[in-house]
């Protein structure tokens, strides 16, 4: 038998030690979430019963009214679904209560999706994303509910980036790139409806391969034949840039971990490295 109740997000506090109070569904032993938008404090929520401590919270009251409305409304699509004989599950039960609502907020999303990514030590994609977002946050505002993004909302971030922070055409596809995923892990947790994805109809901002100098065979030999014995540094810096050449581009890291036992005779030997190697 399927179940909606209310369950505070213990697990993860905002900056101000603050946590979500969840619609919890449950149904054939699986259990998924809904935000309720609401916030309050651990000591603020009693688990007993479920509600914010009106002893605590000076706004007790209102937020006991808003989220007691959200678990209403909750248990009538339940009920509908119950009577229609429909297919319940977790995941058919918050389909059928966030689609074509649009509720909550993108921002309340995107910070708790970076937060997983933050959880999951990937810190790199971490970084970058919550670069991206914060440059994104800076154009779009906040509060950003999920109805406000539109194909003139993506549009509009791209002339931002371009013309107000001078991004060049890769550096928005990036941008784009990331916020597509944090739109496509909404739409499979059934937050927004698959019809309501902006970038359905947008299309990104082409980018052109720079075009990058090469020094002929010419000027690698004067680079060679260059008296550097007065620049220590600059010599060495030479000399690794000459053998890379000479080892048919070798990587830097490559180059820099050689010793004299790569000296096999008479050749270098060595194993190339892959990206993201320590």
């Amino acid at each position: 038998m399927a179940t909606i109740t209310l369950a505070l997000k213990t697990w993860y506090a905002d900056k101000k030690g603050r946590h979500l109070i969840l619609l919890r569904l449950e149904a054939g032993g699986k259990t998924k979430y809904i935000s309720t938008a609401v916030k309050v404090r651990e000591k603020q929520w009693s688990n007993k019963n479920r509600r914010v401590l009106s002893s605590v919270h000076p706004q007790a009251k209102q937020l006991n009214a808003q989220i007691e409305k959200k678990l209403n409304d909750a248990l009538s699509v339940l009920s509908k679904m119950n009577y229609e004989e429909a297919v319940v599950t977790v995941d058919t039960i918050k389909e059928r209560i966030t689609s074509g609502h649009n509720r909550g907020d993108f921002w309340e999303f995107a910070e708790d999706w970076l937060e997983q990514k933050r959880r999951k030590d990937q810190t790199y994609y971490w970084r970058t994303s919550r670069s991206i977002l914060r440059k994104f946050r800076g154009f779009s505002g906040s509060p950003l509910p999920w109805n406000r993004l539109s194909v003139a909302l993506l549009r509009g971030f791209d002339v931002y980036m371009s013309e107000e922070l001078g991004n060049s055409a890769s550096t928005r596809q990036t941008a784009f790139s990331t916020l597509r995923v944090v739109i496509g892990d909404a739409i499979r947790e059934s937050i927004l409806s698959p019809a309501d994805n902006p970038f359905f109809q947008f299309r990104l901002p082409k980018s052109t391969t720079p075009r990058r100098t090469r020094l002929s065979l010419e000027e690698i030999a004067r680079m060679e034949a260059l008296d550097l014995s007065q620049s220590r540094n600059e010599c060495i810096a030479r000399d690794m840039y000459i053998l890379a050449f000479r080892m048919r581009g070798a990587r830097f890291g490559d180059v820099a971990r050689l010793k004299w036992s790569s000296v096999v005779d008479d050749r270098i030997v060595y194993v190339a490295g892959k990206t993201g190697d320590p």
